[in-house]
């Protein structure tokens, strides 16, 4: 699947950051986040948590904490370049975490006092003005690839975002026309099976058409009872 860049705006990156609940055989999360200029994830991460949780909200606090590195690295990073960052927007999808990055201990309960302060590291930053915090719908937290196991519709409908292709992107349709010299060594490998499957079953067609239906029948392939056949076996 070829990835596909567009820019919208150099002024306002936007990220997508999210974290799933005991996904490790050691009961610890995982987080996956993407940056994205317009169209097309110019930079994405996965990785596992390092320390255990003990619900479902806290580990979309370590997780943002965790990629708080790379979203301020991409920010210096376009700065250094000459462009000028005016936001930087994080996209969570759960409203009490947002709650708690924006407003510290208003937000926090003796439930939470556990988490170590290095976690509320997000809250200076967006006191800056440099960070902002929104909340995006479920549906639209392009960044769930990332960190969980997704099937059915849902699927490509991140692929798509994330890679920036249509929903219906045919990636073996895709990788059969794309030159060898573009092509990891594994893909050139998987092309060469396909190609190889395709030309045998391609022989096999062939063959069978050059034979005839006769022919193909004395070759041990079962032919179909007849009722002419019957009547004159009977007969």
């Amino acid at each position: 699947m070829k990835l596909t860049l567009t820019i919208d705006n150099t002024s306002v990156i936007r990220w997508w950051i999210n974290s799933s609940h005991v996904m490790h055989m050691d009961c610890t999360g995982h987080t996956g986040g993407m940056m994205s200029l317009g169209k097309g994830a110019a930079l994405s991460h996965s990785e596992k948590h390092k320390l255990n949780t003990k619900s479902s909200t806290e580990p979309k606090l370590v997780g943002a904490d965790a990629m708080s590195i790379k979203v301020l690295w991409a920010r210096y990073f376009l700065e250094a370049q000459g462009y000028s960052d005016e936001q930087s927007i994080m996209f969570q999808d759960n409203q009490a975490i947002v709650q708690l990055e924006a407003n510290r201990s208003l937000s926090s309960s003796k439930c939470t006092r556990h988490i170590k302060v290095r976690y509320f590291f997000l809250n200076d930053k967006i006191k800056s003005g440099g960070l902002f915090v929104e909340y995006c719908p479920t549906e639209m937290m392009w960044a769930d690839v990332l960190n969980k196991s997704k099937q059915g519709r849902p699927l490509p409908l991140d692929q798509s975002f994330l890679m920036n292709v249509s929903v219906d992107y045919e990636n073996i349709a895709e990788l059969l026309q794309t030159h060898n010299d573009l092509l990891p060594n594994s893909d050139q490998t998987i092309k060469v099976v396909i190609l190889s499957r395709q030309r045998l079953q391609a022989q096999s067609r062939h063959r069978h058409v050059e034979l005839g239906d006769d022919t193909y029948h004395q070759a041990g392939a079962p032919r179909a009872k007849t009722y002419s056949g019957t009547v004159r076996r009977t007969n």
